[in-house]
Order: structure tokens, then C-alpha cells, then sequence
């Protein structure tokens, strides 16, 4: 985190530190509460002080952050931005002054939380570069129907403010891929990257209507039908098999496909209630994939994209591209269960905010350290533990005198790191998860102040 926060400037030098120092605590001990992360009380004290100070922002933190992972992807000509929301609660905190919204209300319960939507930035083999935009929205507790708001207005707006955010900053040389599941199948959404010549990859979640219409009338025409009867008329062209990771077993599976692909052109639409302007259809590139060999619960994905899909070669790479959406999955499960967030409890929405967006960066850097050893298993460990760091983890997995071979490659590194997590390493385990790996990473930490103390530093 050193790296990562140095060049910050709140305009304290003191308080530079002490950020800098903070998000060291954080990432040594993700899963503790701040108390417990900090050496005592005095420090304690100086974290709260600094979520309290004015001069410390989420923007400060997210520049900077932003700044190194752009540093990161420059040499990348394809850059995929995948966003994602998810929602963070707050059940057993008083509310009375954070004031948080409801972001449910099943069953008659309305639950406190807070709406996070995170635009991270990989690589097309799915390195995570960076959190590259971040949005903490605060529901408003008022009864105005959503199609009613001005599009400005609407939570779904954070998806077009993650792409002019990425407008602003990216080099216009670096082609950027915008990643999205069903939640991101918005006509204003499309619009927006297509008048901004932004690839993009998005899961359909709607039966839209293939051709042109009156924007101001529900009427379809006779020669146009919805997507599913269109696709439904065109034949399956090959398959493609890929392995997948199944929620219910617990494990990746191996799944066949058979897939088909077509363009086709999605009408405008009325952007909210009211609204008589006139706006361009959007042209997209259809591709449908079906799993064979299942007839419950199989898999059936559409995905909307402006990537050509003329042969086989292109519609693996656009399912590829696809795929690695579920890396802000993986970001968020750290975010919540590996820094536990949702069990912060700080007493104003400005202090919980600037928390979440600190906690927000350390989650990135435990994602990186557990697909990189997979992404780059012969490189060096050195890329990403210091010197004293690794000798601490050779000297843990191998015994005294074993620093003495040198740095081990990435992937051995990984594997150290997950068994001092608790990681077994037998012939039917698979590879370290994402909780072995951070746990194991706890552990080093500790490990590695005790040898610090003892060599004074």
C-alpha cells in the first residue's frame, strides 16, 4: 500500500503518512475491525481523526489510485472495464446519523445499507490492474417513481458515469472493452458507448424488440419480431467447450455450448416518462450461447456486443472477454466477506464512506495477489513481496536457511501463502482460493512484523 498511496497529497504531510500507514494496518489484517488493526489506542484514535478531516476525500484516494492503475494497463492494447454493483448492509447499526437509505424492502423489512458501483480494470487474461471508478450511492428515501427522474437523476445513471469517467482519463490509443451482466442491458447505457465508439460486451436481459418502431408507440410492426423469436430462426452454427464454475457444486465444471450469432438493431426508446425526444437506434452483434446435455437449469447466455462476430475465432474471444466478469465478483466477495465491510461501524455516512473507499483499495491488491500467481506463475516474487517478505515466507513453508535459494517463482509463492492459510495442497484439491490466500496472507503479515521487531527492521 506504500507504493500504492505515496504519491497521495491531502495537503498535510502528516496526514499523508498516516494514510499511507492506515491502509498498511488494513492490508495486514483486512478481516480485523479498525481498533484491531491498529496498535492501540492512539492510533485508533488517529484513524478516526482521519476520516473525520475535510481534507481527506474518496476522490483523493480514488485519483491516486486511478493514476497507478492507468500506469499499470498503458502497455495493454485492449483494456476490459467490468462493472458491477453491489449492495453493502448495515443491519445492527444505529442509523440515526448515518442516515442510510433502504435498499430493500422484502417482506415488509427495510434494510440500511449502501449501493457500491465499481468499474475495475483487467487485462484480456485477467489480470486486475485497478478499481478505475467507484460510486457509493446513499438510496433516497422518497416515493418518486423512477421512470418519472430525468435519466441524470437515476441510480442506473452510474453506468454511463463510469464510462465518462473512463473517456476522461484513457488514452484514446487504448481500446477499451466495457464489460457488463444483465443489470447493464439499458438502452441509454448502449446509446451512450456507441455515440462514444466503446466496445462493449453485455449480457441481454430483455426480450427486445429486433427492428425499427415509433419511440412513441408500443405498436410492433408485422415484419419484426422480439430477440428470442429472432434467434429462434436462426441455426446453431458450432460448439464451443469451456470450464465453468458451478455454485451448487462448488467446483468448475466442463460445459459445451452450441452457439449461434446474428446483428440485428435495437429501436430507440423513451428515455423516462414524458420524454419526446428522438434518439438513433443501436446496432449490435448477437451472439447466443445454450448448453448441451442439460435440460434443467442449463445454461442460456445472450450477450450484446459491437465486436465482430463473422467466425468461430471472434466468438471466443467475446465470450472470453465475457468470462472474465466474474473478476469483480471475486472483487467484491473479498470486499465483503475478506475485509468485512459490512461489519464497520463508524458514526456518520463522510466516515463510512471514506473507510469503504480505503478498504475498496486493499480488497484490489488481495484480488491481484490471488490471480497473478495464475496469470504469471514463473515470474518472479519479487513483483509483488518485498525482500524480507518472502525470506519470512521461505523460511515458514521450508525452514531456517531456505531464504538462502533466492526468491521463489509467483506460483510457489501463492501456494506458501494459501498453506499458511490453512490450504492443503493434496492431488484432487484444486488450485488456492481467494480465502486460503488472504488468510495466508494475515498470517505472513504478522509473521513479518515479528521478524522486523527482531532484526529492528
Amino acid at each position: 500500500m506504500h507504493e500504492e498511496l505515496f504519491d497521495i497529497n491531502i495537503g498535510d504531510e502528516r496526514l499523508n503518512r498516516r494514510l499511507i500507514l492506515l491502509g498498511n494496518r488494513f492490508l495486514e489484517r483486512p478481516n480485523a475491525s479498525i481498533p484491531q488493526s491498529c496498535e492501540g489506542w492512539k492510533e485508533s484514535k488517529a484513524a478516526y481523526r482521519l476520516f473525520s478531516n475535510n481534507k481527506l476525500t474518496c476522490e483523493n484516494m480514488i485519483d491516486i489510485h486511478r493514476q497507478k492503475t492507468l500506469e499499470r494497463s498503458l502497455g495493454c492494447k485492449e483494456v476490459l472495464a467490468i462493472q458491477d454493483t453491489t449492495y453493502v448492509t448495515f443491519k445492527g447499526h444505529h442509523r440515526s446519523k448515518l442516515d442510510l437509505g433502504n435498499i430493500s424492502c422484502h417482506s415488509g423489512r427495510k434494510i440500511p445499507g449502501l449501493i457500491i458501483h465499481n468499474t475495475l480494470l483487467a487485462s484480456l487474461e485477467g489480470t486486475p490492474f485497478g478499481l478505475f471508478d467507484q460510486q457509493i450511492i446513499n438510496r433516497k428515501n422518497d416515493q418518486i417513481v423512477h421512470t418519472k427522474r430525468p435519466l441524470e437523476e437515476r441510480e442506473t445513471f452510474k453506468w454511463i458515469e463510469s464510462i465518462q469517467t473512463i473517456k476522461a482519463f484513457y488514452p484514446e490509443d487504448t481500446d477499451v472493452i466495457s464489460v457488463a451482466d444483465r443489470e447493464g442491458d439499458l438502452f441509454p447505457y448502449l446509446l451512450f458507448m456507441q455515440d462514444c465508439s466503446i466496445n462493449f460486451v453485455v449480457r441481454s436481459c430483455y426480450n427486445r424488440i429486433v427492428g425499427d418502431r415509433n419511440p412513441k408507440s408500443r405498436n410492433i410492426p408485422k415484419e419484426h419480431s422480439y430477440l428470442k423469436d429472432h434467434l429462434a430462426k436462426i441455426k446453431w452454427k458450432g460448439e464451443l467447450s469451456y470450464k465453468i464454475y458451478d455454485n451448487k457444486l462448488k467446483k468448475q465444471r466442463n460445459v459445451t455450448f452450441k452457439y449461434k450469432s446474428c446483428s440485428i438493431r435495437i429501436p430507440a426508446s423513451r428515455i423516462f416518462h414524458g420524454d419526446t425526444r428522438t434518439y438513433p437506434e443501436v446496432d449490435v452483434n448477437v451472439i447466443e450461447l445454450q448448453e448441451k446435455g442439460r435440460d434443467k437449469n442449463r445454461l442460456n447466455w445472450r450477450l450484446f456486443t459491437t465486436l465482430k462476430v463473422d467466425n468461430e475465432f471472434q466468438i471466443q474471444k467475446v465470450v472470453n472477454i465475457y468470462k472474465k466478469r466474474w473478476l469483480v465478483e471475486e472483487y467484491h466477495r473479498i470486499l465483503k466477506s475478506g475485509c468485512t465491510i459490512e461489519d464497520l461501524r463508524l458514526e456518520t455516512f463522510e466516515r463510512l464512506k471514506k473507510c469503504l473507499t480505503l478498504y475498496s483499495i486493499v480488497a484490489w491488491k488481495l484480488l491481484l495477489l490471488t490471480k497473478i500467481g495464475r496469470e504469471h506463475p514463473n515470474r518472479s516474487c519479487e513483483a509483488l513481496l518485498k525482500e524480507s517478505e518472502w525470506k519470512v515466507l521461505m523460511i515458514s513453508a521450508k525452514g531456517k536457511g531456505s531464504e538462502k535459494e533466492g526468491p521463489p517463482k509467483m506460483k510457489d509463492a501463492i501456494y506458501m501463502i494459501a498453506k499458511l492459510g490453512g490450504y492443503l495442497a493434496r492431488k484432487s484439491d484444486g488450485p488456492p482460493g481467494m480465502t486460503s490466500i488472504w488468510t495466508g496472507w494475515r498470517a505472513l503479515e504478522e509473521r513479518h512484523k515479528f521478524y522486523l521487531e527482531l532484526t529492528c527492521g
